[in-house]
């Protein structure tokens, strides 16, 4: 059982930093100038704005991401997947209300956590910009 543990923790730090490294030089391309092509098509005060709301997202998505890696391992290292599945085995005996009141449990706690990076980035980084 501990080498499952082991590839799922694998198989979750590998996809993060593929996803990490393809976000890097997704922002790598991120131009400063309006390309050549836009050119007359595009205000460059507007072009600007946009290409830093899109730096500072991006920024941010990173930051949330390693957070919500970081929280996934930890549930998975230290059983928090088992206290959960515990949990819901004492409300019902059923596997189908097992199964629901498990995923019911790790959804709200996912949006709990998820709700402070919500706030910031609606009411935080859109009213920065000026979209909120």
């Amino acid at each position: 059982m501990l080498s499952l543990t082991y590839i799922f923790i694998a198989i979750i730090v590998i996809n993060f930093l593929i996803d990490w490294v393809l976000d890097k030089l997704n922002a790598s391309l991120f131009e400063a100038e309006i390309p050549s092509e836009l050119d007359g098509l595009y205000d460059a005060v507007e072009y600007k704005k946009s290409i830093a709301y899109k730096k500072e997202n991006h920024r941010f998505s990173s930051i949330v991401s390693l957070f919500s890696v970081l929280v996934t391992l930890a549930f998975l290292i230290f059983g928090g997947f088992e206290w959960v599945d515990r949990l819901a085995r004492t409300w019902s005996s059923n596997p189908v209300w097992i199964s629901l009141f498990f995923f019911g449990i790790i959804g709200l706690g996912s949006d709990l956590l998820n709700t402070p990076f919500a706030y910031y980035k609606n009411f935080v980084i859109e009213e920065k910009f000026g979209f909120n």
